[in-house]
């Protein structure tokens, strides 16, 4: 009869031991589960985007951008935000060209680069090439008024106007052409400060084969040169004219403009002519003659 009343409370004892062991199971399965529910809702889920059209004080027009709510508002309602009184924060895009009319450039056109802004690169020298690829503006606007800017990069030294890609060689130890090369020897200058096919000098041109006009071309960059000029020849001037144009490769193209006052008022005549190595300007096309 013992044996039989110790035999049960082995059993019972076993089942207890076998059930806590389950419950506890069953425990820790909940609390890794409640647990990774809690990592869940503390990361949270991803936050929502927004397109607005933000309005650019310096360039005084809309660019569009697409921000997080939370980078919009700040987080908690704190921080840096691009929010100020001239946000559009619910622009439409009517042509449906992907730009918002309010940063679009060509409204009721719906062609994507049509709308979309133009790249300014910033280039100091006025050469026409931007130094710095990342350096830029972006804007519907013409070429912007407010410093130097260029359609393209690509310049090897934005501190001279006589280096870019593609220039002509015309110094020594300079890349013009910003292929890498120093160049050495190349063509050199004209042994008096002046460049090489250099228009720069005192000249009278003679108009239509009737009136002489005299000009001093001072400035040449190694591509544009520019100066004033006047008539009559041999007395006070009554007109006040401009002249300037590129050279290349010895070949002039310029314009003469009658500046206001002059005549009828200001308008522009174009000439061509040839320049020598290192003379200046030996001829001209008519309507316009070399006189000296």
């Amino acid at each position: 009869m013992k044996k039989i009343y110790y035999l049960l409370l082995s059993l019972v004892a076993m089942l207890i031991t076998i059930m806590a062991c389950e419950i506890s199971s069953i425990e820790e399965d909940e609390l890794q589960m409640f647990q990774k529910e809690d990592v869940l809702l503390q990361k949270g889920e991803p936050a929502s985007k927004i397109t607005i059209c933000h309005y650019d004080n310096y360039l005084g027009e809309y660019y569009q951008i697409t921000i997080s709510e939370k980078g919009l508002n700040g987080h908690n309602g704190f921080g840096n935000t691009p929010r100020h009184e001239m946000d559009n924060f619910n622009p439409v895009d009517l042509d449906q060209d992907g730009i918002m009319d309010c940063a679009d450039c060509a409204l009721n056109n719906t062609d994507t680069l049509a709308s979309m802004k133009k790249i300014w690169y910033y280039d100091y020298d006025g050469d026409g090439y931007g130094e710095d690829e990342f350096n830029f503006i972006k804007t519907c606007n013409p070429r912007p008024e407010m410093y130097y800017t260029a359609e393209v990069f690509g310049d090897c030294d934005d501190m001279l106007n006589i280096v870019y890609p593609g220039a002509i060689e015309l110094q020594d130890g300079i890349d013009n052409d910003c292929d890498g090369i120093i160049d050495n020897n190349i063509i050199g200058d004209c042994g008096d400060g002046r460049l090489i096919y250099s228009p720069e000098g005192t000249y009278v041109f003679r108009f239509m084969n009737i009136y002489d006009h005299d000009y001093i071309i001072d400035s040449f960059d190694g591509t544009n040169f520019s100066g004033t000029g006047g008539y009559p020849a041999d007395g006070p001037y009554r007109t006040w004219e401009k002249i300037e144009g590129t050279v290349v490769d010895g070949h002039l193209v310029g314009l003469i403009t009658f500046l206001p006052g002059s005549y009828d008022g200001e308008y522009t005549w174009p000439f061509e002519g040839t320049v020598s190595e290192c003379d200046g300007i030996i001829s001209l096309v008519p309507d316009w003659q070399l006189v000296e």
